[in-house]
Protein backbone atom coordinates (compact mmCIF):
# COMPACT_ATOMS: atom_id res chain seq x y z
CA UNK A 1 0.00 0.00 0.00
CA UNK A 2 0.97 3.47 -0.45
CA UNK A 3 1.77 5.69 2.82
CA UNK A 4 -0.47 7.63 4.94
CA UNK A 5 0.24 10.91 2.70
CA UNK A 6 -1.43 9.68 0.05
CA UNK A 7 -4.34 11.66 -1.45
CA UNK A 8 -7.84 10.59 -0.73
CA UNK A 9 -9.31 7.44 -2.22
CA UNK A 10 -13.00 8.67 -3.70
CA UNK A 11 -13.59 5.95 -6.42
CA UNK A 12 -13.44 2.73 -6.68
CA UNK A 13 -13.39 0.67 -9.72
CA UNK A 14 -14.40 -2.85 -10.73
CA UNK A 15 -13.68 -5.46 -12.97
CA UNK A 16 -16.35 -7.78 -14.42
CA UNK A 17 -15.62 -11.20 -14.99
CA UNK A 18 -14.52 -13.23 -12.14
CA UNK A 19 -14.46 -10.14 -9.63
CA UNK A 20 -18.01 -8.93 -9.47
CA UNK A 21 -19.29 -11.35 -11.91
CA UNK A 22 -20.34 -12.97 -13.68
CA UNK A 23 -20.22 -16.67 -12.11
CA UNK A 24 -21.24 -19.26 -14.82
CA UNK A 25 -23.94 -21.12 -14.53
CA UNK A 26 -23.45 -24.47 -15.74
CA UNK A 27 -27.10 -25.50 -16.79
CA UNK A 28 -27.38 -21.67 -18.62
CA UNK A 29 -23.92 -22.23 -20.43
CA UNK A 30 -25.26 -25.64 -21.91
CA UNK A 31 -28.21 -23.46 -23.37
CA UNK A 32 -25.25 -21.08 -24.95
CA UNK A 33 -23.71 -24.32 -26.28
CA UNK A 34 -26.48 -25.46 -27.83
CA UNK A 35 -27.50 -21.91 -29.67
CA UNK A 36 -23.78 -21.73 -30.81
CA UNK A 37 -24.56 -22.30 -34.46
CA UNK A 38 -21.01 -21.70 -35.36
CA UNK A 39 -18.70 -24.29 -33.58
CA UNK A 40 -15.37 -22.84 -31.30
CA UNK A 41 -13.31 -22.68 -34.59
CA UNK A 42 -15.25 -20.55 -36.38
CA UNK A 43 -15.61 -17.72 -33.46
CA UNK A 44 -11.94 -18.04 -32.60
CA UNK A 45 -10.85 -17.22 -36.26
CA UNK A 46 -13.62 -14.35 -36.61
CA UNK A 47 -12.34 -12.97 -33.41
CA UNK A 48 -8.82 -12.95 -34.84
CA UNK A 49 -9.28 -11.83 -37.76
CA UNK A 50 -10.77 -8.80 -36.04
CA UNK A 51 -8.65 -8.32 -33.11
CA UNK A 52 -5.26 -8.61 -34.90
CA UNK A 53 -2.32 -10.62 -34.11
CA UNK A 54 -1.22 -10.76 -30.18
CA UNK A 55 -1.81 -7.86 -28.54
CA UNK A 56 1.28 -6.11 -26.27
CA UNK A 57 1.92 -7.74 -22.64
CA UNK A 58 3.50 -6.79 -19.25
CA UNK A 59 7.02 -6.24 -20.99
CA UNK A 60 5.71 -3.36 -23.10
CA UNK A 61 3.38 -2.06 -20.52
CA UNK A 62 6.30 -1.75 -18.21
CA UNK A 63 8.46 -0.18 -20.04
CA UNK A 64 8.67 3.56 -19.29
CA UNK A 65 7.60 6.05 -21.95
CA UNK A 66 6.47 3.50 -23.96
CA UNK A 67 2.91 3.94 -25.96
CA UNK A 68 0.77 1.43 -27.32
CA UNK A 69 0.06 1.30 -31.08
CA UNK A 70 -2.83 2.41 -32.93
CA UNK A 71 -4.38 -0.92 -33.14
CA UNK A 72 -3.31 -2.35 -29.85
CA UNK A 73 -6.11 -3.87 -27.82
CA UNK A 74 -8.57 -2.53 -29.69
CA UNK A 75 -12.19 -3.92 -29.48
CA UNK A 76 -15.16 -5.12 -31.51
CA UNK A 77 -18.82 -5.40 -31.13
CA UNK A 78 -20.99 -8.36 -30.70
CA UNK A 79 -22.65 -7.03 -34.04
CA UNK A 80 -19.00 -7.20 -35.97
CA UNK A 81 -18.28 -10.31 -34.33
CA UNK A 82 -21.54 -12.67 -35.21
CA UNK A 83 -21.49 -11.02 -38.92
CA UNK A 84 -18.24 -12.30 -39.27
CA UNK A 85 -18.83 -15.73 -37.70
CA UNK A 86 -21.81 -15.36 -40.51
CA UNK A 87 -19.07 -15.56 -43.40
CA UNK A 88 -16.65 -17.55 -42.44
CA UNK A 89 -19.00 -20.03 -41.46
CA UNK A 90 -20.72 -19.38 -44.98
CA UNK A 91 -24.19 -18.67 -43.51
CA UNK A 92 -25.93 -15.71 -45.32
CA UNK A 93 -25.92 -12.64 -42.66
CA UNK A 94 -29.30 -11.18 -42.94
CA UNK A 95 -29.59 -7.55 -44.83
CA UNK A 96 -32.35 -6.56 -42.69
CA UNK A 97 -30.89 -4.43 -39.43
CA UNK A 98 -33.80 -5.63 -37.67
CA UNK A 99 -33.17 -9.60 -38.17
CA UNK A 100 -29.49 -8.23 -37.38
CA UNK A 101 -30.20 -6.80 -34.05
CA UNK A 102 -32.81 -9.55 -33.38
CA UNK A 103 -29.56 -12.73 -33.86
CA UNK A 104 -27.15 -10.80 -31.59
CA UNK A 105 -30.13 -10.02 -28.88
CA UNK A 106 -30.73 -13.96 -29.15
CA UNK A 107 -27.41 -14.75 -28.12
CA UNK A 108 -27.31 -12.23 -25.44
CA UNK A 109 -30.36 -13.68 -24.21
CA UNK A 110 -28.73 -16.84 -23.58
CA UNK A 111 -26.00 -15.12 -21.70
CA UNK A 112 -27.97 -13.65 -19.38
CA UNK A 113 -29.28 -16.63 -18.29
CA UNK A 114 -26.02 -18.15 -18.28
CA UNK A 115 -24.46 -15.95 -15.62
CA UNK A 116 -24.65 -14.33 -12.13
CA UNK A 117 -23.09 -12.14 -10.16
CA UNK A 118 -20.82 -13.29 -7.05
CA UNK A 119 -22.22 -13.72 -3.98
CA UNK A 120 -22.45 -10.61 -1.52
CA UNK A 121 -21.47 -8.78 -4.65
CA UNK A 122 -24.27 -6.03 -4.51
CA UNK A 123 -23.92 -6.02 -0.45
CA UNK A 124 -20.16 -5.35 -0.71
CA UNK A 125 -21.30 -2.46 -3.34
CA UNK A 126 -23.69 -0.70 -0.96
CA UNK A 127 -21.28 -0.75 1.85
CA UNK A 128 -19.03 1.03 -0.12
CA UNK A 129 -20.99 3.54 -1.35
CA UNK A 130 -21.94 4.41 2.30
CA UNK A 131 -18.37 4.94 2.54
CA UNK A 132 -19.15 7.57 0.37
CA UNK A 133 -17.05 5.88 -2.29
CA UNK A 134 -17.74 6.68 -5.90
CA UNK A 135 -17.85 3.09 -7.71
CA UNK A 136 -17.67 2.19 -11.47
CA UNK A 137 -17.21 -0.72 -13.83
CA UNK A 138 -14.55 -1.56 -16.16
CA UNK A 139 -15.25 -4.93 -18.25
CA UNK A 140 -13.62 -6.05 -21.56
CA UNK A 141 -16.77 -7.22 -23.27
CA UNK A 142 -17.53 -7.08 -26.99
CA UNK A 143 -21.11 -7.54 -25.65
CA UNK A 144 -23.03 -4.09 -25.70
CA UNK A 145 -23.15 -2.12 -22.17
CA UNK A 146 -26.86 -2.52 -22.42
CA UNK A 147 -26.30 -6.16 -21.50
CA UNK A 148 -23.91 -5.68 -18.82
CA UNK A 149 -26.07 -3.08 -17.12
CA UNK A 150 -29.15 -5.65 -17.58
CA UNK A 151 -27.00 -8.41 -15.85
CA UNK A 152 -26.10 -5.79 -13.09
CA UNK A 153 -29.18 -4.82 -12.74
CA UNK A 154 -31.36 -7.86 -12.50
CA UNK A 155 -28.47 -8.99 -9.25
CA UNK A 156 -29.53 -5.67 -7.42
CA UNK A 157 -25.86 -3.79 -8.47
CA UNK A 158 -26.91 -1.49 -11.02
CA UNK A 159 -28.00 1.29 -8.55
CA UNK A 160 -24.84 1.34 -6.50
CA UNK A 161 -22.47 1.59 -9.61
CA UNK A 162 -21.66 5.51 -11.13
CA UNK A 163 -20.13 4.40 -13.79
CA UNK A 164 -19.93 1.20 -16.49
CA UNK A 165 -18.08 1.20 -19.52
CA UNK A 166 -17.40 -1.75 -21.67
CA UNK A 167 -14.66 -2.52 -23.77
CA UNK A 168 -17.06 -2.62 -27.12
CA UNK A 169 -18.60 0.94 -26.65
CA UNK A 170 -14.81 2.76 -25.84
CA UNK A 171 -13.21 1.07 -28.97
CA UNK A 172 -10.26 -0.99 -26.88
CA UNK A 173 -9.58 -3.35 -24.03
CA UNK A 174 -7.52 -3.29 -21.09
CA UNK A 175 -5.11 -2.73 -20.31
CA UNK A 176 -5.08 0.43 -23.37
CA UNK A 177 -5.55 3.68 -21.11
CA UNK A 178 -7.50 4.89 -22.75
CA UNK A 179 -10.47 2.88 -21.33
CA UNK A 180 -9.18 3.91 -17.91
CA UNK A 181 -9.14 7.49 -18.52
CA UNK A 182 -12.98 7.42 -20.12
CA UNK A 183 -14.02 5.93 -16.79
CA UNK A 184 -11.74 8.40 -14.68
CA UNK A 185 -13.47 11.03 -16.12
CA UNK A 186 -17.05 10.10 -15.76
CA UNK A 187 -16.26 9.41 -12.25
CA UNK A 188 -14.77 12.88 -11.91
CA UNK A 189 -11.92 11.57 -9.80
CA UNK A 190 -8.29 11.01 -10.48
CA UNK A 191 -5.42 8.10 -10.83
CA UNK A 192 -4.37 8.74 -7.22
CA UNK A 193 -7.62 8.72 -6.22
CA UNK A 194 -8.67 5.43 -7.19
CA UNK A 195 -8.87 2.12 -6.40
CA UNK A 196 -8.73 -0.37 -9.28
CA UNK A 197 -10.13 -3.79 -7.83
CA UNK A 198 -9.80 -6.93 -10.41
CA UNK A 199 -8.28 -10.66 -11.11
CA UNK A 200 -5.90 -10.27 -13.50
CA UNK A 201 -2.25 -9.02 -12.97
CA UNK A 202 -1.99 -7.18 -16.67
CA UNK A 203 -5.18 -5.64 -17.17
CA UNK A 204 -6.47 -4.68 -13.92
CA UNK A 205 -2.92 -4.42 -11.92
CA UNK A 206 -0.48 -2.89 -14.16
CA UNK A 207 -2.87 -0.91 -16.34
CA UNK A 208 -4.08 0.88 -13.48
CA UNK A 209 -0.98 1.13 -12.04
CA UNK A 210 0.59 2.71 -15.19
CA UNK A 211 -1.97 5.55 -14.71
CA UNK A 212 -1.83 6.46 -11.26
CA UNK A 213 -4.34 4.17 -9.63
CA UNK A 214 -3.65 1.78 -6.62
CA UNK A 215 -5.10 -1.88 -7.49
CA UNK A 216 -6.17 -4.59 -5.31
CA UNK A 217 -6.07 -7.79 -6.72
CA UNK A 218 -8.65 -10.71 -6.18
CA UNK A 219 -8.09 -14.59 -6.60
CA UNK A 220 -11.65 -15.58 -5.19
CA UNK A 221 -11.95 -17.09 -8.56
CA UNK A 222 -8.73 -16.52 -10.89
CA UNK A 223 -5.50 -17.62 -9.41
CA UNK A 224 -2.80 -15.26 -10.96
CA UNK A 225 0.26 -14.82 -9.18
CA UNK A 226 1.53 -11.93 -8.23
CA UNK A 227 5.44 -11.04 -8.32
CA UNK A 228 6.71 -9.65 -5.66
CA UNK A 229 7.95 -6.43 -7.44
CA UNK A 230 7.17 -4.25 -10.87
CA UNK A 231 4.04 -2.49 -12.11
CA UNK A 232 2.05 -6.02 -12.01
CA UNK A 233 2.61 -6.03 -7.92
CA UNK A 234 -0.74 -5.77 -6.47
CA UNK A 235 -0.96 -2.83 -3.31
CA UNK A 236 -3.13 -6.06 -1.38
CA UNK A 237 -4.65 -8.92 -2.50
CA UNK A 238 -8.25 -10.17 -1.45
CA UNK A 239 -9.44 -13.92 -1.19
CA UNK A 240 -13.13 -12.63 -1.19
CA UNK A 241 -14.99 -9.46 -2.72
CA UNK A 242 -16.64 -9.74 0.98
CA UNK A 243 -12.80 -8.81 2.42
CA UNK A 244 -13.08 -5.43 0.68
CA UNK A 245 -15.17 -2.84 2.77
CA UNK A 246 -12.97 -3.82 5.67
CA UNK A 247 -9.94 -3.53 3.82
CA UNK A 248 -10.79 -0.03 2.80
CA UNK A 249 -11.92 1.24 5.82
CA UNK A 250 -8.04 1.22 6.92
CA UNK A 251 -6.71 1.80 3.89
CA UNK A 252 -3.88 5.21 3.50
CA UNK A 253 -6.15 7.88 2.23
CA UNK A 254 -9.13 7.14 3.64
CA UNK A 255 -10.60 9.15 6.29
CA UNK A 256 -10.52 8.00 9.91
CA UNK A 257 -13.97 6.78 10.98
CA UNK A 258 -15.29 6.23 7.33
CA UNK A 259 -19.07 5.61 7.53
CA UNK A 260 -20.11 2.20 7.93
Amino acid sequence: MQDDSAMPIKAVIFDWGETLGPVVSERGMAAVRREDIFGQDVFAAATKHLLGGPAPGLAELAQPGWEPPAQAWRETTAHDLFRTCYRIAGRTWPADPVQQRALVLRQHIYLLAAMRAVPGAADVLAALHDQELRLGLVSNAFWGVDVIRAMLDRDGLLPHLDVVLCSSAVGVRKPHPAIYRAALADLGVEPAETIFVGDRLLEDVAGPHRLGMQAILTRQFRQETPPTTGLARPDAIIHDLRELPDLLQTWPGRPAGAAT
